[in-house]
């Protein structure tokens, strides 16, 4: 089950080109029938869904600034292991090699 403090990737929508996936960190976990549709839009906009109450996560995109919060359908979003300073890959960063830099100084 996904919970507090989980990273997801959510497809967002891209215009000409294909969708990418963007990770998001997960802030709450509640049951409603109002989420965002995926792949989200800009504006992120809650849409009343008629029919049943589901699971939805509250969630904020990850980077500079995290003030953007939103609710999502849990169907809609995967678990990632992708890097807070790499929100467009499922991939975590690599460490830069520095090995060759402190070698050229001596």
């Amino acid at each position: 089950m996904i919970d507090f403090g989980d990273k997801v990737k959510i497809e967002m929508k891209r215009h000409g080109v294909p969708n990418e996936f963007f990770v998001h960190k997960v802030i709450g976990r509640i049951k409603s029938n109002s989420f965002v549709n995926v792949p989200i839009q800009s504006p992120a906009t809650e849409v009343l869904h008629s029919g049943e109450i589901v699971s939805v996560l509250t969630v904020v995109q990850e980077g500079i600034h995290e003030r953007n919060v939103f609710a999502v359908r849990e169907s809609d979003v995967s678990l990632s292991n992708g890097s807070w300073n790499n929100p467009h890959t499922s991939q975590p960063t690599k460490p830069r090699n520095t090995e060759g830099a402190s070698n050229a100084k001596q």
